[in-house]
């Protein structure tokens, strides 16, 4: 059946060959695709373009020192868009930087992979506190490859 499609793909004719009625009607309907994949497609264009914006504009920001401030009242120095809260927690401690699970800055949550952006206050959320098991059961841990 492969062959039939692939020979008619190159429009060569099969020599004491019948179409059959089941791929010509299947062919039709996988050339019109439905409306709601057309709709998705635009809106994953729409999102892509923003995101494509959004990283050239963090690509021309200048790196600058910032101050991290930590929940134990610790200051710590950053580089703005360079330095990530799990750089800044195996700098503190690997069993941190191992059970931190994600991180809040300034009562917003990141990704711990995220750049800091600014000064800021920044807390680690790990299993042990209910914000941290939140995250962690709503999304994959990428250091320990567990998921939920």
């Amino acid at each position: 059946m492969a062959l039939c499609l692939r020979w008619r793909r190159l429009g060569l004719p099969l020599p004491g060959f019948r179409g059959c009625e089941l791929h010509t009607a299947h062919e039709a309907s996988v050339l019109t695709p439905p409306h709601w994949l057309a709709e998705r497609f635009a809106l994953f264009e729409e999102l892509w373009a923003a995101q494509v914006k959004r990283l050239a504009s963090v690509t021309e920001k200048k790196p600058r020192a910032i101050k991290i401030s930590l929940p134990e009242g610790q200051k710590v120095d950053a580089v703005a868009w360079n330095t990530t809260p799990y750089q800044l927690a195996q700098q503190i401690s690997s069993t941190l930087a191992n059970a931190a699970v994600a991180a809040e800055v300034d009562g917003e949550l990141y990704d711990l992979e995220r750049p800091l952006e600014t000064d800021c206050h920044l807390r680690f959320l790990t299993f042990d506190s209910p914000e941290g098991k939140a995250v962690f059961w709503h999304s994959k841990c990428p250091r320990s490859g567990r998921s939920s």
